[in-house]
């Protein structure tokens, strides 16, 4: 069952979440109080495993703790960019605004009715699966490139895929160290082998997800 991490600061709707999605989606929650922090619980959210980050805009009006819920998301995308997560609005002005820095794919509103949280799960689910199915694809090709520059030459293109690759999966699995080999504009072999050797490391630490092997 796919892991969903949601963050409120109200009891009462953290408990009609945790009903909503039960037997559908195993739910962690976090309610905030004044004395979350903030930098605190980005870095937790970080080092969690889990499948899909759902966070609640108004956070501050009743704890005072001094953010909302976008700076939460923002704080998280920044370390993890690609990972599926959400922002929970009613579309007001002020959160609208206070989110536009935002992709508009990751604000949605809450639902209401029966068809609504179907539509809500459907587009979580699609969310994580197709974040799962990048990610191994992602892998699988720089597997793919990697076993091709053991017995030729890659093509400039190929190189650059490899960067490309490189730099999802480091992000993905933690973008504090890209390190990303940008150098490599034009075949240069010592640095294109140091940035291949580096895929076995990857792989291993994306063991989880089903069908990745070497």
């Amino acid at each position: 069952m796919d892991k969903i991490i949601y963050i409120d600061d109200e009891a009462t709707d953290i408990h009609r979440f945790e009903r909503d999605m039960e037997g559908i989606f195993e739910v962690r929650t976090v309610q905030i109080t004044g004395n979350t922090l903030l930098e605190e619980l980005v870095e937790e959210l970080t080092e969690a495993t889990f499948d899909y980050l759902i966070v609640d805009f108004h956070l501050t009006d009743k704890t005072n703790c001094g953010y909302n819920g976008d700076e939460i998301l923002k704080g998280f995308l920044k370390e993890l960019p690609h990972f599926p997560a959400m922002l929970l609005t009613n579309f007001d002005e002020s959160a609208i605004k206070s989110a536009k820095d935002l992709d508009v794919d990751k604000i949605h509103s809450k639902f209401s009715t029966d068809d609504e949280q179907r539509l809500f799960v459907t587009r979580v689910e699609t969310k994580i699966e197709q974040y799962r199915s990048k990610t191994k694809a992602a892998a699988e090709r720089l597997l793919e490139l990697k076993a091709k520059s053991g017995t030729e030459d890659l093509t400039v293109n190929e190189e650059e895929e490899i960067i490309e690759l490189d730099t999802f999966l480091e992000e993905t699995l933690d973008a504090n160290s890209p390190e990303l080999a940008k150098s490599i504009l034009a075949s240069n072999s010592s640095k294109l082998d140091s940035l291949l050797t580096k895929t076995d490391t990857l792989i291993e630490r994306l063991q989880e997800y089903e069908g990745i092997s070497k």
